[in-house]
């Protein structure tokens, strides 16, 4: 640092910082190197900063706390410092020397007073320097040997291009094929707004890949704009989604260039859609032309590679479309004008029954129910629905002048080609709407591109066999869907009472799963990241083992993992939920706060979509099995103890308990799962991490560090049940009966378990699973939620005796059965005695496997008369008492059986979430007290089964099963 800027304030954080960078240091040469090279965008921001500065001394001005929000924004230090320079195209090299390695050091700006006195000494190598510091990122957890290799941007582009080329997997497009054709015979002009397709769902799920793959099809033309990015200046980045925007079309969108002003003052966002539909139908026909109407070469012209590169046949027609679109403004100016006449004078304001659109108004629909799709247009009020008539005429002109010609023309290639239609993908179709959200009595802002226009063109198309698919997450959904029963009159978007076509939301998962004969032979292999990431969406599978952990946290979160917990409550809230949801199921209630968290989840933090009703606006969305989301969850939570409890907390006092996100009559469930999962955090923590380092040519998991090599890999660490047991329970604060427990215990140093997530069942386990099925269990790492009302069982655990090394021998596979149980009143001794296991399959061949029985009792506080203890284990055949096809006396030997009553005894909980055994009875989680077990077995009233009055009991019937408090 120059002597005239040496900090004349004590402040060690600015003093430190210098120290770090010596003014003959390499360091310091790399940055003053970026200053008069590829800065230049910067060093302008920090000028006009210095400026602002100058102007307040000047006139004797007091700083406030909004001068220092625009210094701090002019530099970039005002949100995420890392990002923010990240996003402007800054090397990475000057990224890690001014910030350091994200995985070691937090970025904050400096104090105000260093900053407005870098900036009054007018040195910008030192402006770069002092304006943040870095503070070490502090781990209490264990020393996690986690991946977290992140690819730079070049790198991550050139990765998902070469898997967006590869061969396409699964039913997808198979599926979109089929419904192209029900959309056509569904479509009725006077009913429908547009041949429009939304295919909504969360990110990585493959929607972009699959219409590509469907327009690239033998039978299907068709082409993709992608609208990512529009509206911002930053540079491409691939981490923001993929494929990345065609921006040389962008320029006809939104910076329209100052002749076309000179000649139409303004530009209506109507006339920018229509001149933008028509350039594009033009060049595509040009397209059609040039390629002798030869698929393959037509193809190639619109393939999405390369997409920000000048010399790509894709950015030069899409460049080709934006200068015919501003030619197109700028020769038609003065019919323009004149059609402007027909354009509507006000917008109508909503009526008071119709409130303005807001995207949280959507509903959310629980998975337990039915959705209800059917709405009674007759009760609406006709006058709401009426929008002024100038709209469709003038946009219909719009069209005539500038889009019939190319239309017509592209119309007749269709014909010529023998196409039923042609498809015009608009990927991030929301994006059209960057900055601005419609309401009903504000205008739009002229001069740029919104999908409501865009809209408005699409269905002036209605003539021609022109279909346009919109792809989006939830964040499109008040944009592309109008809001019928509760928000603004239809009307406000289109002509009448115009609806929607059903949304697209079938992206199936689990497509890059191999053949059975390609799938892992043993249980270690199956325990490897690079085999567990082909499970779930296919993003995963773009990623290597070293890499795809920290992509998989970004993703769940929104944010970079390191970032983890934020200040933001809301945020916070989203990515807790978010977090634990990927791994022990949380079903969202249809009502309150779940609703919005339902949206925002599917929106930012890859819960899906698997219900939307465009015309009651309810949707329904669903966490499915990912285990590489389980494991990232995982790794995020166990990195810190104290982030763990405060995330278990959040999760149980708000979430749980104070918001309702589940529904009341799955709390006990619930509480269930998370007992068990924390359990198997804590076992896996004291084992050095839930992550292990297998040497693939050795066959087994090895204790050092972990190389580039390829036979040393990353894998997901199995754990002995003893070890859970342990973890569980204190053995000397527990009754076995004729040392039942040692008993278990011996038995338990044998089996492994690899569960990270549970998964929920759709049907009733009849008698048996087959081999394959469990298989597929281990192979997933998943534990098995059963369905309401399952007999006997309420969870399966799947473990495995033998050697993780060897191939699956289907006689080592074994069961934990665990009955839960919500009642203050505990359940009878004898229930224990009636959980069994499901027989299991292979062939011809069906064998009750070796099994250990859990009942956990969860609301009641009573001991064991006996031993005054709450726990007590015992080890016995299997008794009868539900109807259940998997008991067979005959085939029933004695199990180890362990009955937990009440939340205290649980060791992990205590450590990992202290505040889930001080639950009193009373605050819903474990509160369900209606009646006894012989009532809930045998649903018969009698004068031994009631334990509570007739009054008592219908009240608490109507708490249990309605959710009433």
């Amino acid at each position: 640092m120059d002597d005239s800027a040496k900090h004349p304030l004590t402040d060690p954080l600015m003093i430190a910082r210098f120290e770090n960078f010596p003014s003959d240091g390499a360091e310091r040469k790399l940055l003053e190197n970026w200053l008069s090279g590829s800065a230049q965008r910067w060093v302008f921001n920090v000028n006009a900063a210095k400026s602002l500065l100058q102007v307040i001394d000047t006139t004797n001005l007091s700083l406030t706390a909004r001068d220092m929000h625009n210094f701090k924004s002019l530099l970039g230090i005002d949100g995420d410092i890392r990002k923010t320079f990240s996003s402007q195209g800054v090397e990475p090299e000057v990224l890690k020397t001014l910030f350091g390695d994200p995985r070691e050091y937090h970025v904050e700006p400096c104090s105000d007073d260093s900053l407005t006195y870098l900036l009054r000494q007018n040195h910008d190598i030192d402006i770069l320097i002092g304006m943040c510091h870095l503070t070490e990122v502090v781990y209490d957890g264990y020393d996690s040997i986690s991946p977290s290799q992140s690819l730079n941007n070049g790198e991550l582009t050139t990765r998902l291009d070469q898997y967006f080329k590869k061969k396409y997997a699964g039913p997808g497009v198979r599926w979109l094929k089929k419904a192209l054709p029900h959309y056509m015979e569904m479509y009725n002009r006077s009913i429908h707004y547009g041949k429009t397709i939304v295919v909504l769902q969360s990110s990585g799920t493959g929607k972009s890949r699959t219409l590509a793959e469907m327009a690239n099809s033998p039978e299907h033309w068709g082409i993709s704009v992608c609208f990512r990015g529009l509206g911002s200046l930053k540079t491409p980045d691939a981490g923001d989604g993929y494929p990345l925007g065609d921006r040389s079309v962008f320029g006809c969108l939104n910076m329209l260039p100052k002749d076309v002003f000179d000649e139409l003052k303004y530009v209506k966002n109507e006339e920018i859609a229509a001149a933008f539909m028509g350039a594009l139908f033009d060049v595509v026909h040009g397209t059609i032309m040039s390629s002798d109407g030869q698929k393959e070469a037509f193809d190639k012209s619109w393939a999405i590679s390369d997409v920000g590169h000048e010399n790509a046949p894709r950015f030069k027609n899409f460049d080709k479309v934006r200068t015919n679109a501003i030619g197109l403004l700028k020769a038609h100016a003065k019919e323009i004008l004149n059609a402007r006449s027909l354009a509507p004078k006000v917008l109508i304001e909503p009526s008071p029954q119709t409130p303005s659109v807001a995207h949280h108004k959507m509903t959310v629909d629980s998975t337990s129910g039915p959705v209800d799709s059917d709405v009674d247009m007759k009760t609406e009020d006709p006058s709401a629905f009426e929008s002024p008539p100038e709209t469709a005429t003038w946009v219909a002109e719009l069209f005539n002048i500038l889009v019939i010609k190319p239309a017509e023309t592209l119309d007749d290639d269709r014909c010529k080609l023998n196409l039923s239609c042609f498809t015009f993908t608009f990927d991030e179709s929301s994006q059209m709407n960057f900055g601005y959200r419609p309401v009903p009595n504000k205008k739009p802002p002229d001069d740029r591109i919104t999908l409501l226009a865009m809209q408005r063109v699409i269905k002036a198309c209605d003539q021609f066999n022109f279909w346009f698919p919109m792809l989006d997450t939830t964040s499109g959904l008040a944009d592309v869907f109008p809001d019928a029963n509760k928000e603004t009159a239809l009307s406000f978007r289109l002509q009448g009472t115009l609806w929607p076509l059903p949304p697209w939301i079938y992206m199936p998962f689990d497509v890059m799963v191999p053949s059975s004969e390609k799938l892992p032979k043993t249980p270690l292999e199956a325990l490897l990241l690079d085999r567990l990431q082909l499970y779930g969406r296919p993003l995963w599978s773009t990623y290597k083992d070293d890499e795809i952990m920290r992509l998989a946290q970004k993703k769940l979160l929104c944010d970079d993992p390191e970032h983890f917990p934020r200040d933001d409550n809301d945020k916070y809230d989203l990515q807790t939920l978010a977090l634990h949801s990927t791994r022990f199921v949380l079903n969202l209630t249809a009502e309150g706060a779940a609703s919005r968290m339902a949206i925002d989840s599917v929106r930012s933090h890859l819960r899906v979509l698997t219900d939307y009703n465009a015309s009651t606006c309810v949707l329904k969305t669903e966490v499915l099995s990912e285990p590489i989301l389980a494991i990232a969850a995982g790794e995020i939570l166990l990195r810190s103890k104290k982030t763990y409890k405060d995330s278990m907390d959040l999760l149980v006092e708000k979430l749980l308990l104070t918001l309702k996100v589940v529904s009341l009559g799955e709390n006990g469930e619930t509480c269930g799962r998370i007992v068990l999962i924390v359990n198997r955090d804590a076992t896996v923590h004291a084992a050095g991490g839930q992550l292990c380092v297998v040497d693939a040519v050795k066959n087994e998991i090895v204790k050092q560090e972990y190389n580039k090599s390829r036979h040393m890999l990353y894998a997901v660490r199995p754990f002995l049940l003893v070890s859970y047991l342990h973890q569980l329970l204190d053995r000397k604060k527990l009754h076995q009966v004729d040392g039942a427990y040692d008993s278990g215990l011996e038995w338990a140093s044998k089996v492994y378990m690899n569960f990270t997530h549970f998964y929920q069942l759709e049907d009733f386990i009849e008698s048996e699973l087959s081999y394959d099925y469990v298989l597929s269990c281990w192979r997933r790492g998943v534990a098995l939620q059963c369905v309401h009302s399952q007999p006997v069982i309420d969870k399966l655990l799947i473990g495995y005796i033998g050697d993780l090394s060897e191939p699956f021998d289907p006689k080592m596979f074994v069961f934990i059965a665990v009955q839960i149980k919500n009642r203050v009143s505990a359940a009878k001794l004898n229930l224990i005695n009636t959980i069994t296991c499901p027989f299991l399959k292979f062939g011809s061949k069906r064998w009750k496997p070796e099994y250990m029985a859990i009942l956990i009792d969860l609301s009641t506080s009573t001991c064991f008369k006996d031993s005054h203890e709450r726990v007590q284990v015992t080890k016995c055949k299997a008794t009868k008492d539900q109807v259940w096809s998997a008991f067979d006396r005959t085939k029933e030997y004695p199990a180890v059986r362990i009955n937990i009553r009440g939340l205290q005894p649980y060791l992990s909980l205590k450590e990992w979430a202290p505040k889930i055994p001080d639950l009193q009875s009373g605050r819903g989680l474990t509160d369900f007290s209606s009646f006894n077990e012989d009532f809930e077995s045998t649903q018969k009233f009698s004068k031994n089964t009631l334990a509570l009055s007739r009054k008592q009991t219908l009240a608490k019937q109507k708490k249990l099963f309605k959710g009433d408090v």
